[in-house]
């Protein structure tokens, strides 16, 4: 057990030693664990986009042969939802109800929130 606990400690002091990631290496891991939830999730719901065809239609707009547009579409339309939830937990402002329509109503010209 005594080993175990210096192995952990050796490597929480080189974890520790990376500190503070720059800014750069912070939005490339916020992209990447965005990128695999929209992955994750859309394959629970059934869409058959591997990992790296989910990233490939988020980040350079591509179709994948084979794959329905709606998969497609799926992939970008919750890795949009999952950056406006960021944005929208980034403001200062409490989140209610007003907050939430203002935000639907500016993202989507036309719809009706209420």
């Amino acid at each position: 057990m005594d080993d175990l606990l210096l192995s952990i400690r050796g490597r929480k002091d080189q974890f520790d030693r990376l500190r503070p990631l720059s800014s750069g290496t912070l939005k490339q891991l916020q992209k990447y664990y965005d990128i695999e939830l929209t992955n994750t999730s859309n394959a629970i719901e059934g869409n058959t986009l591997t990992l790296r065809e989910t990233a490939e239609v988020i980040e350079h707009g591509i179709t994948v042969g084979g794959k329905r547009l709606k998969e497609h579409l799926e992939a970008v339309d919750h890795y949009a939802a999952v950056l406006w939830m960021r944005e929208l937990a980034a403001q200062a402002t409490p989140i209610g109800e007003a907050t939430v329509a203002n935000c639907i109503a500016a993202s989507w010209p036309g719809a009706n929130p209420t």
